[in-house]
C-alpha cells in the first residue's frame, strides 16, 4: 500500500507540472486472465491458469505534445473478492474462497483472505478530430501485479498447528491498447471512460505454503500469455 501511495503522489505531481496536460481519478473494474510456465519444482505440477476480477480506483495523467499527439501514464488498482486457478489439464477451478474453507474446516478458525491487483502502464497516444467530445487512442507497456493469501491462526491450546498461509504473486509485463472519451463540463472540468484492453506476454509467479515455520515455495517465469482490461469511469482536471 505504502508503494501505491508513492506512485499515486508521483503522478499527481507529475500531472501539475504539465502546463498542457490533464489529470485523471475515477473508479475502475479490471480483470486479468492468464497462463505461467511450469513451476521449478515438479511437485507443484506443470504450471497454472488463473483469472480475477475486481473494483477499485484509478489515478492517471496525460500531457499534449502538441495539439494532435501525447504521451500518458496510468496506476491502476482493485480489490478482488476471488482468484481462481488450475492446472491446464484440470476440468475445475480452485478458487481462494475454496482453499478458505478447507483451512477453516481442518484448523477450526476463521482463515483470512486478501486478493488485489496492481498495474502500472505508459505509453503515446493521438487526438481523434470529434467535435462533441475529446476522443485518444493509442498504445503503450505495463506491468501488472495481482497477489493473494489465505491464512490462518490457531490457538497453541487448541492444536499443535499454530499458523498456516497459501500466497501467490503474479507479475505480468506486456502490451496495452488506450482508449480515452471526455466530455468537457468547461475548459478544466471534464468526465470520462477509459479502457486498456492488455496482452501479457511474460509472466513472473512465487507460490508458497507455509505451516508455521515450514515454508516451501516454487516459482515459474517465462512466456506466459494473459488478457486483461481495466475499464476507467472518472472526472478531469486540465491545466
Amino acid at each position: 500500500m505504502k508503494k501505491a501511495i508513492s506512485i499515486m503522489v508521483i503522478l499527481c505531481v507529475a500531472a501539475a507540472l504539465f502546463a498542457t496536460g490533464t489529470f485523471k481519478v475515477g473508479g475502475t473494474f479490471g480483470f486479468i486472465n492468464g497462463t505461467t510456465e511450469k513451476f521449478s519444482d515438479p511437485g507443484f505440477g506443470g504450471g497454472l491458469m488463473y483469472k480475477t476480477s475486481g473494483f477499485g480506483f484509478d489515478v492517471s495523467g496525460k500531457y499534449d505534445i502538441s495539439a494532435g499527439f501525447g504521451v500518458w501514464a496510468d496506476f491502476n488498482m482493485t480489490f478482488n473478492s476471488d482468484f481462481k486457478m488450475k492446472s491446464p489439464t484440470a476440468r475445475e477451478w480452485a478458487s481462494v474462497k475454496d482453499l478458505a474453507a478447507e483451512i477453516e474446516e481442518e484448523v477450526g478458525v476463521k482463515a483470512k483472505t486478501s486478493v488485489n491487483d496492481m498495474s502500472l502502464a505508459a505509453g503515446v497516444a493521438v487526438k481523434l478530430p470529434v467535435s462533441a467530445v475529446e476522443v485518444s487512442v493509442g498504445g503503450g507497456v505495463f506491468a501488472n501485479k495481482a497477489s493473494l493469501k489465505v491464512s490462518a491462526s490457531v490457538p497453541e491450546n487448541n492444536a499443535t498447528l499454530h499458523n498456516v498461509a497459501y500466497t501467490a504473486r503474479f507479475i505480468n509485463l506486456g502490451v496495452t491498447a488506450y482508449a480515452d472519451c471526455s466530455y468537457k463540463i468547461n475548459d478544466n472540468f471534464g468526465v470520462g471512460l477509459t479502457i486498456m484492453p492488455r496482452v501479457g506476454l511474460v509472466t513472473f509467479m512465487t507460490y508458497s505454503e507455509a505451516e508455521d515455520k515450514e515454508v516451501e515455495t516454487t516459482t515459474s517465469r517465462g512466456f506466459g500469455l494473459s488478457f486483461g482490461m481495466p475499464v476507467v469511469l472518472g472526472a478531469s482536471y486540465s491545466f
